[in-house]
């Protein structure tokens, strides 16, 4: 004898929507996004389009307040400046993640420890590894000028932060330390992707340490080092604030402004809102141009890949 199990009228309406489960666990998601992401950045849209004055009198400029950031004359030296720190981020991160990469990818006792500690700088916030720097760079009492003190008799120290253009190479040097754990292990697994196949025929055709890294290993970490260096660009380039804001502020006398630093100058220090919002725009739209470049390697990748 079947005993017929009638359904509910709401678990019937809930299995006739097509993935309905989906859309509940995606719209909390897609809401905060929403929320957090889309919103900003259309006011900022929108208040970039504005004049540069607080309150009520805001009228509609169009795209003067663009105009009128390129047409500066210190613009050019921040457009210089925030390539000079991305590149600098871009390559010693590659290179020294590469090269550290390659001795913790040997076996030696301790390896597991040694990768761990490699990791600490990603790990500590970037507000505490900047004060941290600020004692080691501090000229008069800073730990770094001591030990030169301390080497060359008392005759030879270093503005780090003060003059230029220490203080944009110091602020370089800090966010490598900050992000060269992402190339390590970025490189790491790249490396340990090379199948050992590669590195034995090459040792059987006699070819030496060096032809063997330029034409085994360089090929092999090819992808890597292409989304590195793109993901590099956009996290580099966008993001170039904290260490600065804190350190030198932008200076001395600009040396090491970057765009996103005006953009925080020119609405909270000068209260130009229409300015800082056109700065904001131009700076979200490199980084867009840059996460199309890499969503286009990721596709390539892909499709090669099948």
């Amino acid at each position: 004898m079947s005993i017929a199990v009638s359904e509910s009228s709401p678990a019937k309406a809930f299995r006739s929507w097509p993935n309905m489960h989906l859309w509940l666990f995606l719209g909390p998601c897609i809401a905060s996004l929403i929320a957090v992401f889309l919103v900003p950045i259309w006011q900022t849209l929108q208040m970039s389009l504005y004049s540069d004055t607080m309150g009520r009198n805001v009228a509609f400029v169009g795209l003067a307040n663009y105009a009128r950031i390129i047409g500066q004359d210190g613009f050019l030296q921040l457009l210089v400046t925030s390539i000079i720190y991305t590149l600098g981020n871009v390559f010693f991160v590659w290179f020294f993640g590469l090269g550290i990469a390659l001795l913790l990818n040997d076996h030696f006792p301790g390896r597991a420890l040694i990768r761990a500690i490699f990791i600490i700088p990603w790990a500590t916030p970037y507000v505490a590894a900047s004060l941290i720097f600020s004692l080691l760079f501090n000229f008069d009492i800073g730990v770094l000028n001591y030990l030169l003190s301390l080497a060359t008799g008392g005759r030879f120290v270093i503005d780090f932060l003060n003059a230029c253009p220490n203080a944009l190479i110091s602020l370089t040097g800090i966010s490598i330390w900050k992000l060269l754990p992402l190339g390590i292990v970025m490189m790491l697994s790249a490396l340990q992707s090379i199948p050992d196949s590669h590195y034995e025929a090459a040792k059987v055709d006699g070819a030496s340490r060096l032809q063997t890294f330029w034409y085994v290993t360089l090929p092999g970490v090819r992808s890597t080092t292409v989304m590195l260096t793109l993901l590099m660009m956009i996290w580099c380039f966008g993001r170039s604030f904290t260490a600065i804001y804190l350190l030198t502020g932008g200076g001395p006398a600009g040396c090491s402004e970057t765009i996103v630093l005006r953009s925080y100058l020119e609405m909270f220090q000068m209260f130009h809102p229409g300015s800082a919002a056109a700065l904001g725009v131009g700076v979200l739209l490199i980084s867009m141009l840059c996460a199309g470049l890499y969503y286009g390697m990721v596709n390539r990748r892909g499709s090669h890949a099948e």
